[in-house]
């Protein structure tokens, strides 16, 4: 992998996306606020061409690479699982965000390559 490969991966900013039929909720307490506990959100982790636009997520036109994560009907309630809650999904989905974001320096993609690089030599050996 190159170092231009891992910066275009990598590049951000990478922002944590929590909607319900479309329609983009700022934070996990007005989400909580609209809807019921036995409703099911989807939670995203995207840039560029999947950022919400209007307070929807866009349609149609998302280029390959800009969605790194996304759950898909994730219950408010976890379904009995505290663990698989939105409010866990939705955490988690930010702490990816914000890693990717860290991620997306220059200097930390050169050091993902270098740390790839080495672990392939070590594979090889």
């Amino acid at each position: 992998m190159t170092d231009q490969t891992t910066t275009d991966a990598l590049r951000g900013p990478w922002e944590a996306v929590l909607s319900y039929c479309g329609m983009v909720y700022k934070t996990l307490d007005e989400a909580l606020a609209a809807l019921s506990s036995t409703d099911a959100v989807d939670i995203a982790v995207v840039r560029g061409t999947a950022l919400p636009e209007d307070g929807y997520l866009p349609e149609d036109k998302v280029r390959p690479g800009d969605i790194a994560h996304h759950d898909d009907m994730v219950y408010i309630d976890g379904e009995g699982d505290p663990g698989r809650s939105a409010a866990v999904r939705w955490v988690q989905a930010q702490a990816m965000a914000a890693g990717l974001n860290m991620a997306s320096t220059e200097s930390a993609a050169s050091a993902l390559d270098a740390q790839h690089l080495g672990n392939v030599e070590a594979n090889r050996g």
